[in-house]
């Protein structure tokens, strides 16, 4: 009887120790993303700024007064090409609203019989958004910004 309780204890104690240790493999590494501003820029009380990251990704981090609002991570490559689309039809837009993921809606509309304005809305990982009225010169500033930071997110 003894010689059987022994047996049973010990293989319940070499279940439990099975079981309680961590699944064979490569580790799970959670790195922690170390972001580098690039720049910023003041539109009124309208603040953004563009971090890039090792990883090749682009964020934007704006600030409307006291709400901050951080953007979803953004592949540079991506980022560079919807600048550049955007940029060549700032003069003469062909579309209603030009949208970059999640993160940036641009909506020009007609401002006065000459000239044009546009909308700029930022938004963050959880929905919140905030809008900025702005003219051709705002937005350049806002395509240059997101230039740079496009350039320096594939060079790092």
């Amino acid at each position: 009887m003894r010689q059987s309780v022994t047996i049973v204890l010990g293989a319940l104690s070499g279940a439990l120790v099975i079981s309680g240790t961590p699944p064979l493999g490569p580790p799970a590494l959670h790195a922690q993303t170390n972001w580098r501003e690039v720049r910023s820029l003041k539109m009124g009380r309208f603040r953004v700024r563009v971090d890039v990251s090792p990883a090749r990704t682009v964020r934007l981090s704006s600030q409307l007064d006291t709400s901050r609002l951080t953007s979803p991570e953004l592949p540079a490559d991506t980022v560079k090409a919807w600048q550049t689309m955007v940029f060549s039809e700032l003069d003469k837009p062909t579309r209603k609203e030009y949208m970059l993921g999640n993160a940036i809606l641009v909506q020009p509309f007609a401002a006065d019989s000459v000239s044009i304005g546009y909308v700029l809305t930022v938004a963050d990982t959880s929905g919140k958004s905030r809008q900025v009225v702005t003219d051709i010169d705002g937005m350049e500033e806002f395509l240059d910004l997101l230039a740079k930071g496009a350039a320096a997110a594939m060079t790092l």
